[in-house]
């Protein structure tokens, strides 16, 4: 019964001693006396399967990888689920990990890359037939016009939709203007997180986790970036549209619902940027946390997780600062979001 493979699944700490003491029975938990880790033995003698779902332990044929892949990233958008279903008992395949966090990338950017055509085309399929003049001001990326080619307008704005993370404008015959301030922050951003793990001492010295375990959640945490990436353009096509929405309640006659559209459209204009970082905030400080609390089992791990996001924020926000010109509009714009008062 006794085997080097019966170790702590958090930091490998060999529990043969523990397992010899047992007289007649095999007790259902215990615990890592040099981590702490309650341990269910379950998971020492690997009796609790991986799940179907996994990538990471699938096998079989291409067709059946593929199934796994999908079923994974959708799994990506449900942390708590995710990280019930995933234990530390599960053995890291790092070949597996690798090819994850590449494929669910690729699966990622296409996903963004559909949804933002799909908001183009919808976009140009709703005013094509307005009896209107275009609006005033900044408003340039919906043809209100309308002159019915949907399609033509995909194939003329096609880098908006093909890297959609970015406010792409066309400013010239093949030749687009491509702000790349906010996706650096982004990238940066989500690397600082798996990285700022190894620097809480509940983390390395007390719970003693085994890096493989941060490279795990790090691997399925890839698949959210290009997700989070769309959370600013699609809040900026929002305005766009409560912009047109007030515009045309306005100059068409019978209509009493201008004060709503002017609101929201108001509304996101001002507090675009922080509405932004505010969604990705929460979304990366629930995966973490609940990763860090169902999956690592480390204690206080909602507020720990919560100063590691927010310290990943600051350090990207300054790289960035610091690389770029102290006149970057990105990060000022998110310098100010964050240094503002609350009203």
């Amino acid at each position: 019964m006794n085997s080097p493979a019966h170790q702590c699944p958090r930091c490998d700490y060999d529990l043969s001693g523990q397992i010899a003491a047992w007289a007649g029975e095999c007790p259902l938990t215990g615990q890592c006396p040099e981590c702490g880790l309650e341990i269910r033995w379950t998971e020492i003698f690997n009796t609790i399967p991986p799940p179907a779902w996994s990538f990471e332990h699938a096998k079989g044929s291409i067709n059946a990888l593929a199934g796994s892949l999908i079923r994974s990233w959708i799994r990506v958008l449900f942390p708590g689920h995710l990280w019930s279903r995933l234990t530390l008992g599960l053995k890291t395949v790092p070949t597996r990990l690798f090819q994850l966090a590449g494929l669910g990338l690729l699966l990622s950017h296409l996903a963004a890359s559909l949804f933002t055509a799909f908001l183009i085309l919808a976009d140009h399929l709703y005013y094509r037939d307005w009896p209107l003049p275009a609006p005033p001001g900044r408003i340039t990326s919906i043809n209100v016009r309308g002159s019915g080619r949907a399609q033509a307008a995909l194939l003329h704005d096609w880098l908006s939709w093909a890297f959609p993370y970015a406010n792409v404008t066309r400013v010239g015959r093949g030749t687009f203007d491509v702000p790349l301030g906010a996706v650096e922050i982004l990238l940066a951003f989500a690397v600082l997180i798996p990285l700022s793990f190894f620097l809480l001492p509940t983390t390395m010295r007390r719970a003693k986790v085994r890096p493989a375990h941060i490279f795990r959640i790090a691997a399925y945490w890839s698949l959210c970036v290009p997700l989070l990436g769309l959370i600013a353009p699609t809040l900026r096509h929002a305005q766009v549209i409560a912009s047109l929405e007030w515009y045309r309640v306005t100059v068409s006659p019978g209509t009493h619902h201008d004060h709503w559209t002017r609101v929201a459209s108001a509304f996101l204009s001002r507090h675009f940027a922080s509405i932004s970082l505010v969604l990705i905030l929460l979304f990366a400080w629930w995966f973490w946390s609940t990763a860090a609390k169902r999956y690592l089992r480390l204690p206080w791990a909602r507020l720990d997780t919560a100063i590691l996001v927010l310290l990943a924020l600051w350090a990207a926000l300054a790289g960035e600062f610091l690389i770029s010109s102290p006149n970057n509009s990105t990060t000022m714009e998110l310098l100010k979001a964050l240094t503002a008062p609350s009203q």
